[in-house]
């Protein structure tokens, strides 16, 4: 009996290695290629959620290239912008969102460990992910950590057995989004009406999230690499500006070390958002000219106060649009 245990014993253990071994071989084959390459020319990149990811028409702007996506917390946003940033020497200048409602705690359920992000984003970064910040997430929650295994897998065999180059692209690590909806004045009269969107003030903050910003700030620095934090245009009835001190007050305190730079009030007409937080490609095109001038002919990143200067851009625009 005895015996038969220790076999049983072997048999198992054996086994688990085997497994784990099929499991992380294509990540390492991945990691270790040269599968991460972007543009040579694109030494400016933004990275974020869902504002910027509509907000910035990379093939407007020059030298630059979006890797923003919707529903993307700094957890992930982190092993991304470091891998990509350790591979491309090039890179120089990276903006990355910052916005009110990423302070909230609801952030972290929803977009950190919540099940329908874990299962769309974590096979994307799967090769990328540290085994420290794998540990954490699986410790908010396992199941779905350990269910979305076979997808990492799946794309990483595909990927390598394929032959692909480039695994940003395949796999999707985000880009610029041509949004076609145009809902914004349907959306103001319902939130005239019915109080649309209504937001509770909470003194609970996105802590993970929030570490993770500060993880990318310190890596930034240590690359050598130029960050700023950016607000992405806003309407200007957009309600999630619910706690907008409590925001400012983490900039001048906790990310007193970083630039912010502020385009939230940049002016554009109901038609030119897709609803009160997001621009559609009409937007975008305005927007992203209008900041392809700031940066590359304008010198805005080489001006002594920054957010003076786009103030003041911003207020000679209004003239024309409002």
């Amino acid at each position: 009996m005895k015996k038969f245990i220790f076999k049983t014993c072997i048999f198992l253990f054996a086994s688990s290695l085997f497994i784990v071994l099929i499991l992380l071989m294509p990540k390492k084959i991945i990691e270790s290629g040269d599968n991460f390459k972007i543009k040579q020319n694109s030494n400016q990149l933004v990275f974020g959620h869902s504002h910027p990811e509509c907000a910035y028409n990379d093939s407007i702007i020059q030298n630059f290239e979006n890797f923003a996506q919707s529903a993307e917390s700094y957890f992930y946003t982190y092993s991304k912008l470091k891998k990509i940033v350790e591979v491309n020497n090039q890179v120089r200048t990276v903006f990355l969102e910052f916005t009110n409602y990423e302070i909230d705690d609801d952030w972290d359920k929803l977009y950190t460990w919540g099940d329908n992000i874990i299962s769309r984003n974590y096979p994307k970064y799967a090769p990328v992910i540290e085994t420290s910040d794998l540990l954490m997430i699986a410790k908010k929650n396992m199941k779905e950590v350990v269910s979305a295994q076979s997808t990492s897998f799946m794309n990483n065999a595909n990927f390598i057995f394929r032959s692909k180059k480039n695994f940003p692209k395949t796999i999707n690590w985000g880009g610029y989004y041509y949004l076609e909806r145009d809902k914004t004045d349907s959306l103001l009269t319902v939130l005239s009406s019915e109080n649309l969107l209504k937001f509770q003030q909470t003194d609970k903050l996105a802590s993970t999230n929030l570490t993770y910003l500060l993880k990318i700030i310190e890596f930034c620095k240590k690359s050598k690499v130029q960050l700023y934090l950016i607000r992405s245009p806003l309407h200007p009835k957009y309600p999630g500006l619910h706690n907008e001190s409590d925001f400012l007050n983490i900039i001048d305190t906790r990310l007193s070390n970083v630039e912010f730079l502020d385009f939230k009030n940049f002016p554009l007409k109901n038609s030119e958002f897709g609803d009160l937080n997001h621009l559609n490609h009409k937007g975008a095109k305005v927007y992203s000219e209008w900041f392809d001038t700031m940066i590359n002919k304008k010198g805005l990143l080489e001006k002594q106060d920054k957010q003076l200067f786009i103030d003041s851009e911003i207020k000679a625009r209004m003239i024309n649009v409002l």
